[in-house]
């Protein structure tokens, strides 16, 4: 009976320890080309492939990955039969084996402790005999104790040899109990992550090393600027810097980082269909207000998901490669980058260029009495600017934020914020203007002064904006009578281009009628 339980013992033990358990194996991130609304990546894992068809669990792969964009290959003359991505993980699906086995091998810690304890009541019987026998040792000759003493030994030692085999089996029993539920709370704690689900053919037990790509969502870059200029005649130097957000489920450590300036796109060619005409009654849709605001702050969540930063910023500077393709230019990051999931805001610095501007002064005095610094870029193009914000720096000293925006017609155009020297002043010359009454109209006469002072040691260009009213109806009529040879476009933008030398003082005239309806108020 002895041996039958030590032989079933033995044969459960053994089968728990040659019984695969399914486990997960995590990759590991190597390169990342980040578009400015997606990224591409790139894993690498090391697989212990076994001759004939395997299946492996990939995880530490992004939360949202776009399926028909995953490739898999591996080396050693492997073979990747298929792929397939697992957008949620149960725990319970691969570990339920692994549960099992758990309660088996402490089913067989319990059943060898009871060996144990059986045993150590056999040994207590057992060194009990010898003292029985020498108490009544007048009833056996003493060949007879001497056997008997003999025999005790034997079974004592073999008991004794028994418990300590045991006892041994329980200590690999508790051994296999530990890296089970060590396992397990791996496990658990790769529950509810995606995988990719790869199918491998291999000829012989190698060790190969599996690559995987795909694209993944929540993670892209807007470009942003620095530019310093150091004396207003002087070129400038243009920083462009990737400002990056990352919400691809997973971090990024010391990846290969690639700058891609194309956006990802997935649409078909444009196609014509026949112009068709049909008279229909409009019918009122009738959305409830509820379900408008439900879906407007839906959208608004949305937006702030992909492209809401934070106040933290982490700068790099680094020197790149440069190529250009058909996609759109792409930098390749020198260095490699870590940036962690949930970043909202970090900045790499891409290029750098030495750029040629137009500078001058702008004031629209109806509008602000500031005087600002305007900067127009160019040759732009060569640069392969994008709009995005840019920050100002102006003979050492940071003047502010503003956007850049990319004209379609003319040259960019950067605000170094104001200049305390010039000194502008838009006065109504009331005693000029006056309103009186013709028939059914009403004529009102406007006169404005405008002075501008420069109290520079150097000269400046300047460009000074006013307006006239834009008529749109046969209800009004405008007499100019002076706007001191601005240019006059369509909408009634005047402009002055001008230069003032250092200490003078240049004066524009503005003086105009209009004919209106006597019940009109004019809000000038």
């Amino acid at each position: 009976m002895k041996n039958i339980l030590y032989i079933f013992t033995f044969l459960i033990f053994t089968n728990l320890q040659s019984e695969e358990v399914f486990d997960l194996n995590e990759s590991k991130l190597i390169d990342v080309k980040l578009y400015r609304n997606n990224a591409e990546l790139y894993h690498e894992v090391e697989l212990n492939l076994k001759t004939g068809l395997n299946d492996y669990y990939i995880s530490n792969i992004a939360k949202s990955v776009l399926e028909n964009t995953i490739i898999a290959g591996a080396d050693k003359g492997a073979m990747v039969y298929s792929v397939e991505y697992i957008r949620t993980y149960n725990d319970e699906r691969i570990t339920q084996k692994l549960k099992d086995s758990l309660d088996e091998t402490i089913d067989l810690i319990q059943l060898n402790q009871m060996y144990v304890t059986k045993k150590d009541i056999e040994i207590s019987v057992y060194e009990s005999v010898p003292k029985n026998i020498a108490v009544a040792g007048n009833k056996y000759s003493a060949l007879e104790i001497k056997n008997y003493s003999k025999l005790i030994s034997t079974e004592l030692e073999s008991l004794f040899k028994d418990k300590i085999e045991i006892n041994n089996k329980i200590k690999e029993l508790n051994n296999l109990k530990s890296e089970q539920q060590k396992r397990l709370l791996e496990l658990a704690s790769k529950a509810n992550k995606n995988l990719i689900k790869v199918s491998i053919n291999s000829d012989v037990n190698v060790k190969s090393k599996l690559g995987i790509y795909y694209i993944t969502n929540n993670v892209g870059w807007n470009p942003n600027y620095d530019i310093f200029l150091d004396k207003i005649d002087a070129n400038a130097r243009l920083q462009s810097k990737a400002d990056i957000y990352q919400k691809s489920g997973i971090d990024w450590k010391n990846v290969n980082l690639t700058l891609n300036d194309g956006v990802q796109s997935y649409t078909t060619k444009p196609n014509i269909y026949p112009w068709e005409l049909y008279y229909q009654k409009r019918v009122k849709n009738n959305y409830s207000k509820l379900q408008v605001m439900s879906r407007a702050s839906s959208e608004s969540a949305n937006e702030s998901d992909l492209g809401g930063f934070s106040d933290k910023i982490t700068f790099a500077e680094m020197e790149v490669e440069r190529i250009e393709n058909y996609t759109g230019m792409e930098y390749i990051i020198p260095q490699k980058v870590t940036i962690e999931n949930l970043t909202q805001h970090k900045q790499i610095k891409y290029k750098q260029d030495t750029v040629e501007l137009n500078v001058y002064h702008l004031a629209v005095p109806k509008v602000n009495n500031s005087v600002f610094i305007i900067a127009e870029i160019k040759d732009f193009q060569k640069f392969r600017l994008n709009e995005g914000e840019i920050t100002t720096y102006l003979e050492g000293i940071y003047k502010g934020k503003t956007y850049l925006s990319i004209p379609e017609k003319g040259l960019p155009e950067i605000s170094f914020g104001e200049d305390k020297n010039i000194q502008i002043k838009r006065v109504n010359l009331e005693q000029f203007s006056e309103s009186r009454f013709l028939s059914s109209k009403k004529e009102t006469k406007f006169k404005y002064l405008i002075t501008i002072t420069n109290n520079k040691s150097q000269k400046i260009n300047f460009k000074l904006q006013d307006h006239l009213p834009n008529l749109k109806s046969d209800d009004f009529s405008l007499e100019v009578i002076n706007i001191s040879k601005a240019k006059k476009d369509n909408d009634g933008i005047l402009t002055w281009e001008f230069e003032i030398e250092p200490k003078q003082t240049v004066e524009k005239l503005l003086e105009f009628n209009l004919k209106h309806p006597e019940d009109f108020i004019i809000r000038d």
